[in-house]
């Protein structure tokens, strides 16, 4: 059996306390998946850029990206400009708070994942898992992946932890 791979490396930091983790996903959507094939030869059908008002098929490279402000305008922002917004990525989880575990209700859960010690902080990975548990707690706290912040949960799950990135 393949091993998943980590979408994440990186580390849990609170106040001085660094812990390195890797996180994988916990749920994967299973749905079946019907594709819309040539009727002669059955290969799947691909999809052209088209612009109706320049009636013409529109390259990858000459697509620019926009936000609409009313039905018919728009503010343009160039490669440079998405650039410099791109939320950099520190590699860590950075815990703003602990909470009790009753104060967060599960609606508010997105998409959850497994966090799993990397090498070298199984130690501190387990004193984290057994205090939350102990004291009945959820950390807090916030994350850049994919050039997204999210706001996240982490609590103890069986003999490990659980981050939930919530909707907010």
């Amino acid at each position: 059996m393949k091993m998943p791979h980590a979408i994440f490396k990186g580390n849990i930091s609170f106040g001085l306390v660094s812990v390195p983790i890797k996180i994988y996903s916990a749920t994967e959507p299973k749905e079946i998946e019907f594709h819309n094939l040539c009727p002669i030869c059955h290969t799947p059908l691909k999809y052209k850029r088209w612009c109706p008002t320049c009636d013409k098929e529109v390259e990858w490279k000459d697509i620019v990206k926009g936000y609409k402000l009313t039905k018919e305008k728009w503010v343009i922002l160039e490669k440079e400009e998405l650039e410099k917004i791109k939320l950099p990525s520190s590699k860590t989880i950075d815990i703003q708070e602990f909470i009790d575990v009753s104060q967060i209700d599960p609606i508010y859960f997105e998409k959850s994942y497994y966090v799993v010690p990397d090498e070298g902080g199984e130690k501190a990975y387990s004193l984290l898992v057994e205090a939350l548990r102990l004291a009945n707690k959820a950390a807090v706290g916030k994350v850049v992946m994919k050039d997204k912040e999210y706001l996240v949960v982490l609590r103890a799950f069986k003999k490990g932890l659980v981050m939930h990135i919530l909707f907010y």
